[in-house]
């Protein structure tokens, strides 16, 4: 984008996080104008794979390919999205069917070629809750949401590949929580890695930068954290946090060769280092559950 006086250049960042290993797979850095429902195609899937992914990934041939791959996948239902009774594949009126129900939990078809059968699951969330979304949804909107929209805003609904043998509709619904997670890294990096000020710079200028913060971070999550998590946790009984390190270490970045170096020379010591990291950056007592809580819960041998 150019006008007389200056040059801006936008980019998007798409990344592929292992959230059972809690490292990056990959990381990409294109155009502004190729969004995510173009990018979801490119993303490499295997079989044995979950996928989480947001609405705005959402394809009905996407979903389709995760089948074909043997993997699995959880979306957040898109609104308008048309969605087809098994038997008759007439369109379902979902507002209808969530009436005075608890949950809900059966299949449907999607309307594209295959007529892919899915699993859709809607959960009921708290007034409070609710009532922030629609506040929400009226602010970003350009025109006045509808009102069927603004009362499907008090479920959760989601749409998987997950055989309700799998996963009952709580555990679906935790399993996707997880994916928030994704969401608390890059709003780590606005604010520690100041991703979002990086202005009147030079496409190749741009790559550069980017290409310098993403060394950061693998450096930060694959090279410290890992390690360091299992040496805290075997020594101190603590859980160390990823945001709170990597927030430590950006300034303290002197830290980062020294903990490389203990980490090659004094394997699972109790150095002065990891007391730091475990006093600093572990998630604190409280009442709320935590990333590694939620994770024990629903992988209880990962």
């Amino acid at each position: 984008m150019a006008n007389q006086s200056t040059k801006l250049c936008n980019a998007r960042i798409q990344g592929v996080y292992d959230i059972l290993n809690e490292q990056f797979i990959s990381f990409s850095i294109d155009k502004y104008s190729k969004n995510d429902l173009k990018a979801a195609p490119e993303l490499t899937l295997e079989q044995g794979d979950l996928s989480l992914r947001d609405r705005g990934y959402l394809i009905n041939d996407e979903i389709q390919r995760h089948i074909n791959a043997g993997a699995d996948c959880i979306y957040r239902y898109k609104n308008k999205m048309c969605l087809l009774d098994t038997v008759t594949e007439k369109p379902l009126n979902l507002l209808a069917m969530l009436k005075n129900k608890s949950f809900l939990d059966l299949k449907v078809k999607l309307n594209n070629k295959d007529k892919t059968v899915v699993r859709l699951v809607a959960i009921p969330v708290t007034e409070e809750i609710a009532n922030k979304r629609r506040m929400k949804a009226k602010k970003e909107k350009k025109t006045p949401p509808s009102t069927e929209y603004l009362k499907l805003l008090s479920w959760s609904i989601y749409l998987t590949t997950i055989l309700v043998e799998q996963a009952n509709y709580k555990e679906i619904s935790k399993l996707y929580y997880l994916r928030w997670r994704i969401e608390i890294i890059f709003k780590s990096w606005k604010s520690n890695m100041n991703f979002d000020e990086i202005h009147n710079v030079s496409q190749i200028q741009l790559l550069v930068i980017l290409t310098a913060r993403f060394i950061m971070i693998l450096i930060c999550t694959q090279f410290i954290f890992r390690p360091c998590k299992a040496i805290v946790k075997k020594i101190f009984n603590k859980n160390l946090s990823l945001l709170k390190v990597t927030h430590y270490l950006l300034r303290h970045t002197s830290k980062i060769i020294e903990i490389i170096l203990e980490l090659s020379e004094y394997p699972f010591q109790k150095t002065e280092t990891m007391k730091s990291l475990a006093r600093y950056c572990s998630y604190d007592r409280r009442k709320r559950i935590n990333f590694e809580q939620d994770m024990n819960t629903l992988f209880p041998l990962s």
